[in-house]
C-alpha cells in the first residue's frame, strides 16, 4: 500500500478545521465532505502520527504546514479539552466493541486485515492519546481491547511490515505487533 504523503496532509489539515464543530456535536462519525474519510479524533491521531513519521522525508512546504496544522490542533485540543476527552473516549470504545463482534468472526475478520490493522492502530492511537493527556480509560475499556487483541493473535502470522515500508520506522513493532505480518489461514 503506497502512502499518499499529500492526500493525508490534505486530510489532517481538514481534520483539524473541522475539529471545534466536531467536538461539540454528539455523533462520533462527523462529515468532511466528498471524497474525504468520515472525521475523527482518532482518524487525525492516526495521519499526525504518521506525517510525523515521515518528517525527514517531507519537503519544507510540507513540513510547514504539518508544524502549522499540529499547533493548531494541540490549541483547539486545550480550549475544548473536556468535549476532546469525551470523544477520545466514545471513539475508544466505539472502535473496541465494534472491532472484538467483528474478530468474533475469524474468516470475515481476517479477509479484511488492512482494515482490522486500521482500527486497531485508531485504537493504539486513542490509547497513546489519552496517556498523554491524563485521561483515565476505564478498565472494562481496556479489557476490550485486550479482548480484541487476543482474537487478532489467534489468527496472526509475524512477517514484514503490511503498510508502506516508509512509515515503518514510526511504528515500532513490539509497540505495533499487528503491523508486522498477517494472517494465518482459518480453518
Amino acid at each position: 500500500m503506497k502512502y499518499d504523503v499529500e492526500k493525508n496532509l490534505r486530510t489532517l489539515r481538514a481534520m483539524v478545521e473541522a475539529l471545534t464543530p466536531y467536538l461539540y456535536e454528539e455523533e462520533l462519525f462527523g462529515h468532511l465532505g466528498d471524497n474525504m474519510p468520515k472525521m475523527t479524533v482518532g482518524g487525525l491521531l492516526l495521519r499526525l502520527h504518521q506525517l510525523e513519521g515521515l518528517q525527514a522525508a517531507l519537503n519544507k512546504n510540507q513540513q510547514t504546514q504539518l508544524a502549522e496544522t499540529r499547533q493548531k490542533f494541540e490549541q483547539m485540543r486545550y480550549e475544548w479539552r473536556t468535549h476532546y476527552e469525551k470523544k477520545v473516549l466514545q471513539e475508544l470504545r466505539s472502535r473496541a466493541e465494534t472491532s472484538l463482534r467483528y474478530l468474533e468472526d475469524a474468516t470475515d475478520a481476517m479477509g479484511d486485515w488492512g482494515n482490522q490493522i486500521e482500527k486497531r492502530t485508531i485504537m493504539a492511537e486513542l490509547m497513546n492519546e489519552a496517556s498523554a493527556q491524563n485521561i483515565a480509560i476505564p478498565a472494562e475499556l481496556k479489557g476490550l481491547v485486550s479482548e480484541a487483541d487476543g482474537f487478532l493473535r489467534r489468527y496472526f502470522k509475524a512477517g514484514g511490515f503490511f503498510w508502506d515500508e516508509r512509515l515503518a520506522n514510526a511504528y515500532p513493532q513490539e509497540a505495533y505487533w499487528w503491523l508486522y505480518g498477517k494472517p494465518n489461514q482459518t480453518d
